[in-house]
């Protein structure tokens, strides 16, 4: 009777400690990296997973950065500890155009006339090659269609004062001319991205270079029309250049952030366009704790989040670089945490839509072909480790839906009955390993409800 009390007392003491065990552990983990500050950086991220970020600068006459890390989407962090992985380094720039590539696996860059790519699975960078009818300009963008892989870069193609549009194509590593709309031509600072929804190519705001003024306007680009000037509806954003534009709720939604003003003000204000109706509404503003431009940006479920970026003197934010605004109650807040939705055993990919593209409109130019480049012991980690192997157990056989900040998106793969795979990626995202309630059997696919 004596040792009884104490037998109890002893299992709640196990029981704390199995809960707190694994939480120690993961959070020795948060702050293993720390990032360089930095602005204009390149950055894309897949849902409920991680937000990967390249290169940047701290000011215009520094040495740009080679820096490659992740943000952690999957896990619980607070915006002054968020957890940040360092990835191989690449090349050195800012401003630079890049897009994810169709199968959600691999990145591809453009930075003084060569192109890379650096294989998110491998961890691993490879030089593709150079051209010099590619653009040297800075703050271009670019997006990937998701049902042909070839990739649109606005602006990417330059051959002596003559601006037009790079088409890229992944398969035979060529580039090819594509007509410009004229109140394009010389335009930098503009945001980009691909919709599922519409079929093609985003493109609000920028700067024309020429001039140095700003503009508020909303183009669309869809391969088999060509482009057109957009007629949105409701509380407009501002005219700005140095935004970032990504989707959102499986690209029936496209969240707009930050900037700069006419002023060279950097903006802290946050709208999300309805793609079906082209009606904007603005969010809530943040405030200057909140402010940026050149900055990154992603989307899981109802968070929206972005990481470093530049203030108004055109300076490398220091404190509060990482920002969370929740889209369902309008509230900035200071942790990020993934909700059931938006686990990767729950994320719910779209059917890609169908596509015609018109021919470009010179014959192909083939890019260069480069080369390569480039045990814990104790309770608490034991504990730990079990955690993160059934994390990753969890993770791995699902499908994921790829995004991309400011200049790329690329909804979910394509999913086939005859084979059961996700298109681009079949070792690693095994379709038939979805929950069972997850799938919805058709004629030619399987969809998710």
């Amino acid at each position: 009777m004596i040792l009884r009390p104490n037998a109890m007392f002893s299992s709640y003491l196990l029981l704390l400690f199995k809960i707190i065990a694994p939480i120690t552990f993961l959070t020795s983990f948060t702050n293993a990296y720390e990032p360089t500050p930095n602005w204009g950086m390149g950055s894309t991220f897949i849902e409920g997973q991680a937000m990967y970020i390249h290169g940047g600068t701290t000011s215009l006459n520094a040495t740009p950065s080679n820096q490659t890390f992740s943000l952690d989407l999957s896990r619980k962090w607070t915006t002054s500890r968020p957890i940040f992985k360092l990835l191989a380094p690449g090349f050195r720039d800012y401003l630079f155009p890049s897009a994810l590539m169709k199968g959600n696996a691999t990145w591809f860059f453009v930075s003084n006339q060569t192109a890379y790519q650096y294989s998110i699975l491998d961890d691993a960078w490879t030089t593709i090659g150079g051209s010099d009818v590619v653009s040297k300009a800075k703050g271009l963008g670019g997006a990937t269609d998701p049902v042909s892989g070839l990739i649109y870069i606005v602006n990417g193609y330059a051959t002596g004062k003559s601006v037009s549009m790079q088409q890229f194509n992944p398969a035979v590593n060529s580039i090819n001319k594509m007509e410009t709309d004229p109140m394009l031509e010389n335009l930098v600072g503009f945001a980009v991205v691909w919709s599922t929804y519409l079929g093609g190519l985003l493109i609000h705001g920028g700067k024309v270079s020429t001039r140095d003024s700003i503009q508020r306007y909303l183009y669309q680009y869809t391969p088999s029309v060509g482009w057109s000037l957009l007629q949105d509806t409701g509380e407009l954003p501002t005219s700005r250049n140095g935004h970032c534009m990504v989707p959102a709720y499986g690209g029936t939604k496209i969240v707009l952030f930050g900037g700069f003003d006419g002023k060279g003000e950097a903006l802290s204000d946050i709208y999300m366009l309805d793609v079906s109706t082209l009606h904007w509404t603005k969010g809530t503003d943040g405030g200057p704790k909140v402010a940026r431009a050149h900055t990154t940006c992603a989307v899981t479920n109802d968070l929206f989040v972005s990481w470093g970026g530049s203030d108004s003197n055109s300076r490398p934010l220091i404190n509060n670089q990482t920002v969370v605004y929740n889209m369902k109650t309008g509230d900035w807040q200071d942790y990020y945490t993934p909700t059931a939705t938006t686990r990767l055993t729950d994320d719910k990919p779209t059917v890609e839509p169908t596509s015609s593209h018109s021919e470009p409109s010179t014959s192909g130019m083939i890019w260069i072909i480069g080369g390569l480049v480039g045990g814990l012991v104790g309770g608490v980690a034991v504990a730990g480790s079990a955690a993160i192997i059934l994390h990753s157990k969890t993770n791995r056989g699902v499908i994921v839906k790829a995004h991309v900040s400011i200049s790329t998106y690329v909804d979910s793969p394509i999913l086939t009955r005859r084979t059961r795979h996700a298109i681009g990626d079949l070792k690693r995202y095994p379709a038939q390993r979805l929950p069972l309630r997850q799938r919805v059997a058709l004629d030619d696919c399987i969809l998710t409800y």
